[in-house]
């Protein structure tokens, strides 16, 4: 394999600048030894002296020969390890007694056996999921809208209740009291209207009568100035005569009185009608506003209208405060049965916040009020979640949602993604997702805790291995471990999204590679191993979790849908923490020309 080979060959530039660095590290080392040694020869006496130039030179041999064991073991190139294990297996055999041997011994004796798995592509559905909680359709705080004191509360915490049953009955005797009082006032009202229709009818009877009279005495004006015309005519017939000496002076006289006195009485008669007529006059109708009319029926009309204003506005008084009356009365009786307060919907009492005989104050004029109970809708329920900003673009209305509930592990339930929050949580960078659906016999409460998935496009084949078979590196590059002819190399992938326990494997892999699946802390690029083949790879949960690979989305606000510190992801953090080969990732990652020192 192409990158087992280009792996080889960096682990072999690497051993030459390894074995550079350790000489010359070595001779530094023996420099400062001997320096040291010597001085602390010089101040021995003579006999002591003799003896250390002997023990000396036997540890440097030995400092040498351990050397040359690290060297050999756990620095060279598996190929040069195989060229000289014939010599070495008779050069380094005392140390067997002390060291791990593995690769002095025979083939049949020292391979350690290596659990491998063959990677295959599979078909996954993209989805993103998260962890939620059941909220309920409809939330409703029953409150009294009368202030008094509670008589009785039907219910409990935890009760179903139907639309129209009663809850709580409040006391109804102060309200009693008030209706009754309310109904005499209606009565005395509903007399006083009696009273001020009947004036304002006496007082158009009234008025049509002085119509009637001014009527009468425009008549007599009318007979009276033809009188005075006659009598005026008669005078001037017999002021003509009495010039000629037709007529005496005592007959043009009596001539002259009688003109006087019909001129008299039609100035009096005119005058009288001038002061009755007044407000019924053309320009009285005026000054109100209306237009004379041409018929006399019709003005007739108009003026008994403007001089009985009064008495129809006394009337229009009394018949409103016969209704205000009355209205008094039906809003006393409403609330008189509004002390029996029913539920407005079929659901469950969340909350019972009172006892009986507690006294409530009923609505405040802020709109703020005292729950007595609180009921929630839950024929239908909704689903929600929290998920990331990045991945909540993918959600759209209308989607399916897929969740199942701890407390219903073996069934699997259905919902429609009704909407998606356009605001993002500016603490948890998330996004709350609704899905809505049916919950027949009200099995799904609000706050069951769910585990739920939304597909967000068509199947497709990827290449997915369990997580903890990947050592991070940077960003989305990582190491894998394979087996090749019974040779360990590390690989070089490109990592894509996560799903649950496994990690989708974007490039670095093939169909049919073999992946090793333990011992990560003792592999080492070049290492010859026996390869033990397992399954296939895949997640290590049931299967009917395995039929759904989805996107874990489990940084979820604490105070929303899901704790940071869910079961989810408490699980997910204490499988990946454990993995071997994880911890030493960085170490891996620094010694990438040379085999992962700190893996040993």
């Amino acid at each position: 394999m192409r990158s087992g080979q280009d792996t080889t060959e960096g682990g072999l530039r690497g051993l030459s600048r390894t074995l550079t660095t350790l000489l010359r590290a070595a001779g530094r080392m023996l420099g400062s030894l001997l320096r040291g040694l010597i001085g602390v020869v010089s101040v021995i006496p003579l006999p002591g002296r003799r003896i250390l130039w002997t023990i000396i030179p036997a540890l440097l041999i030995l400092f040498l020969y351990i050397l040359s064991y690290a060297i050999y073991t756990r620095w060279l190139p598996a190929a040069t390890v195989e060229d000289w294990k014939p010599v070495a297996r008779w050069v380094f055999a005392p140390l067997q007694w002390f060291g791990d041997g593995a690769l002095l011994s025979s083939e049949e004796s020292q391979l350690m056996r290596l659990e491998v798995v063959a990677v295959a592509p599979e078909e996954i559905t993209p989805a993103v999921f998260s962890a939620g909680k059941i909220e309920h359709y409809e939330k409703v705080e029953i409150v009294s809208r009368n202030a008094g004191r509670i008589e009785r509360i039907y219910v409990h915490e935890g009760d179903v209740v139907a639309s129209g049953q009663l809850l709580v009955q409040m006391e109804k005797l102060p309200l009693q009291i008030q209706l009754m009082q309310q109904r005499a006032a209606l009565e005395s009202a509903r007399a006083r209207l009696q009273l001020a229709e009947e004036r304002y009818a006496t007082a158009r009877r009234d008025r049509e009568k002085v119509i009637q009279s001014i009527d009468k005495q425009r008549t007599q004006v009318r007979e009276i100035k033809a009188h005075l015309d006659k009598t005026r005519a008669t005078f001037q017939g017999q002021e003509l005569l009495y010039k000629q000496g037709g007529i005496s002076l005592e007959t043009y006289r009596q001539a002259r009185a009688e003109l006087i006195s019909a001129e008299a009485d039609y100035l009096t008669a005119l005058k009288d009608l001038q002061i009755i007529s007044i407000g019924y006059r053309d320009e009285d109708i005026r000054a109100r506003g209306h237009a004379v009319p041409a018929s006399a029926t019709a003005r007739k009309q108009v003026l008994l209208d403007i001089n009985t204003a009064m008495e129809k506005a006394e009337v229009s008084v009394a018949r409103a405060e016969v209704e205000a009356a009355r209205a008094e009365v039906n809003s006393i009786s409403l609330l008189l049965n509004e002390t029996a307060v029913r539920s407005p919907l079929r659901g469950i009492v969340s909350e019972r916040n009172r006892s009986p005989g507690e006294e409530v104050t009923g609505p405040s004029p802020q709109g703020s009020s005292q729950a007595i109970l609180v009921l929630v809708d839950i024929e239908k329920v909704y689903a929600v979640i929290n998920v990331r900003e990045e991945r909540a673009t993918e959600i759209e209305p209308e989607m399916a949602m897929r969740f199942t509930v701890d407390v219903f592990p073996e069934e699997n339930f259905s919902a429609r993604v009704t909407s998606v929050n356009p605001v993002v949580d500016e603490r948890t960078h998330t996004v709350e997702v609704r899905a809505l659906m049916e919950n027949p016999g009200l099995r799904l409460r609000p706050g069951m805790f769910i585990r739920a998935e939304v597909a967000t496009g068509e199947p497709r084949e990827v290449i997915l291995i369990p997580t903890r078979y990947v050592i991070p590196r940077q960003g989305n590059q990582a190491w894998v471990y394979i087996v090749q002819a019974g040779t360990v190399y590390r690989a070089s992938v490109e990592t894509g999204e996560e799903y649950g326990d496994r990690m989708e494997i974007v490039s670095g892999l093939e169909a049919g590679n073999l992946l090793a699946a333990e011992k990560f802390s003792l592999l080492r690029d070049g290492l010859r191993v026996e390869a033990v083949q397992s399954g296939e790879p895949g997640p290590e949960g049931t299967d009917s979790e395995n039929e759904s690979r989805s996107h874990s989305d489990s940084d979820i606000d604490s105070d929303s849908a899901v704790d940071s510190d869910s079961p989810v992801d408490a699980a997910a953090a204490k499988e990946r923490g454990a993995q071997p080969g994880v911890e030493g990732a960085g170490r891996v990652e620094s010694s990438r020309d040379g085999p992962a020192r700190g893996e040993d």
